[in-house]
């Protein structure tokens, strides 16, 4: 699986993950309003920012081979 590093572009894809992985990992542990009202496009838009900051973090993925991300 190849490993790149996230662009603004993945933004959307990454708060996705973000969103269901704590809504599966933390069903169990946080309240369920809680975890529902976490917002795919709020931490899209807070990724976004991070990806296009001037002083941004190395953030890397997995990739699809042969895929977008």
């Amino acid at each position: 699986m190849p490993i790149r590093e996230a662009l603004p572009g993945d933004a959307a894809a990454l708060a996705a993950v973000h969103v269901l992985s704590w809504r599966a990992a933390y069903r169990d542990l946080f309240p369920r309003p809680y975890l529902e009202g976490l917002d795919v496009e709020e931490h899209a838009a807070v990724r976004h920012a991070r990806l296009t900051a001037p002083e941004r973090p190395a953030v890397l993925l997995a990739a699809r081979p042969g895929g977008d991300g």
